[in-house]
């Protein structure tokens, strides 16, 4: 009877000590999922922070791209103002109601014949020849 009491006793300490293992283990586990969680959150925020980078970067590059595109837009716009003031100008300026020649001085050299009518009321026409 003295040998059951022990072994019962056995028993009762070997499952508390089960049971403790059990707890401490659920408890590790819950521990690391937390550090998983922890780790994948940095991981995601750094990705995160890895796109936001290079869409920023995109994003500078066009806007570089799209200034060079309207700075070249605009210096042509300059020099088609220019061209139409100086032929305005030579349009004023000239008596003769014929034919003549207009050089401009740009990049291509471009020719420009203007053509007017005898009558004040007739378009004037600009020929480009290059």
């Amino acid at each position: 009877m003295r040998e059951r009491d022990l072994v019962e006793e056995e028993a009762v300490r070997l499952r508390n000590v089960v049971r403790r293992q059990r707890k401490e283990l659920k408890s590790r586990m819950v521990e690391v999922e937390r550090e998983e969680s922890e780790q994948k959150r940095v991981v995601d925020e750094r990705a995160n922070a890895r796109y936001k980078q290079v869409m920023l970067e995109a994003y500078d590059q066009q806007c570089d791209e799209a200034t060079k595109i309207f700075v070249e837009y605009q210096k042509q716009l300059h020099q088609y103002v220019s061209q139409a003031k100086d032929i305005r100008r030579l349009i004023t300026d000239s008596a003769a109601d014929s034919i003549g020649e207009i050089h401009l001085h740009n990049e291509k050299e471009a020719v420009y014949i203007m053509v007017k009518g005898s009558k004040s009321s007739d378009d004037v026409i600009f020929i480009e020849t290059s």
